[in-house]
C-alpha cells in the first residue's frame, strides 16, 4: 500500500499557511524528546508494552526513529536511507516478541495522536484553518507507516509459524521412533505442542502416497479446534 501525498518542500506559498506548517513541523523535530516520552507513557497502557515485551530502551529508540521518519515525510522532506526501513524492522520486531497484532497496530496508531496533540499544542489561535487542512495529511503519512509496519509483521509471523511447525515435527517424529521415550523429551515435546503431558494423542499414520489425504484429514480436525501436527510437515504421520 502506498499513498502519495504532495507536501511542501519549503516554505515558500506562506498564503496556503505552507511557511507556518513548515515552522510547527520543524518545532516537533527539535522537541522530539518530548514525543517520544510521550508515545512511551501511552503505549504502556497497552497490555503486552505494560508487561515489558518490549524493554524501553528499544520502544524510545524505535519512537525516535519513527517520529523523525513521520515529521520528515509531513515536512517534505527527503528520508534517509536509516529512517527507510524503521517500520519493518519494528513490524518483524514485534512479531518475534509476539505481540498481537492488533495491539502493535493500536500502538502505531498512538503516533497521530502524540503529532496532533503536540502540533495543537505549539499552535496559534490563527493557525486553526491550516490544522484542519492539513489533519487528513497527517492521518494518512501515519495510516502508510501503520501499513508497513502491518505487511513486515504478517509475514515475519508467516515464517515464525513455518518454522514452530517444522519444530514440533520434527519433535514428534523423535518422539514416535521411540519405545520407551525420556520423561524430560515427552515434556519438552508436550510444550511445543502446548498440551499436558498426561493428554491424551490421537496418532494416525500413512504410506507417502496417501501423505495428501492424511494432511487434509488433520486439516479437517484441525478446523474443529483439535491441534495437529504432522512429520515431516505435510507428510505421512500426523
Amino acid at each position: 500500500m502506498h499513498i502519495s501525498r504532495s507536501f511542501p518542500p519549503d516554505g515558500t506559498g506562506g498564503a496556503d499557511g505552507s511557511d507556518r506548517w513548515t515552522t510547527l513541523v520543524g518545532r516537533l523535530r527539535d522537541e522530539a524528546d518530548t514525543l517520544v516520552a510521550s508515545f512511551v507513557s501511552r503505549v504502556r497502557v497497552i497490555p503486552p508494552y505494560g508487561r515489558g515485551v518490549v524493554p524501553t530502551e528499544r520502544l524510545e529508540t524505535d519512537a525516535d526513529l519513527t517520529f523523525e521518519y513521520l515529521l520528515r515525510r509531513l515536512g517534505g522532506h527527503p528520508v534517509p536511507a536509516r529512517l527507510a526501513g524503521i517500520g519493518p524492522s519494528i513490524g518483524r520486531d514485534r512479531a518475534r516478541r509476539g505481540v498481537p497484532l492488533n495491539d502493535l497496530l493500536t500502538a502505531v496508531r498512538l503516533d497521530f495522536r502524540v503529532l496532533w496533540e503536540a502540533l495543537r499544542e505549539r499552535a496559534a489561535p490563527t493557525d486553526e484553518p491550516m490544522l484542519v487542512a492539513r489533519v487528513e495529511d497527517v492521518w494518512a503519512v501515519v495510516e502508510e507507516y501503520t501499513a508497513q509496519i502491518q505487511v513486515s509483521y504478517q509475514a515475519e509471523a508467516a515464517l515464525l509459524a513455518r518454522d514452530r511447525q517444522g519444530e514440533r515435527a520434527m519433535l514428534v517424529a523423535a518422539l514416535l521412533s521411540t519405545e520407551d521415550p525420556d520423561p524430560d523429551e515427552v515434556a519438552h515435546v508436550a510444550l511445543a505442542l502446548g498440551v499436558a503431558v498426561d493428554d491424551d494423542l490421537l496418532v494416525a499414520a500413512a504410506g507417502p502416497a496417501a501423505g495428501r489425504a492424511l494432511s487434509r484429514a488433520a486439516d479437517r480436525l484441525g478446523a474443529d479446534g483439535v491441534p495437529r501436527t504432522c512429520s515431516p510437515p505435510g507428510g505421512t504421520a500426523c
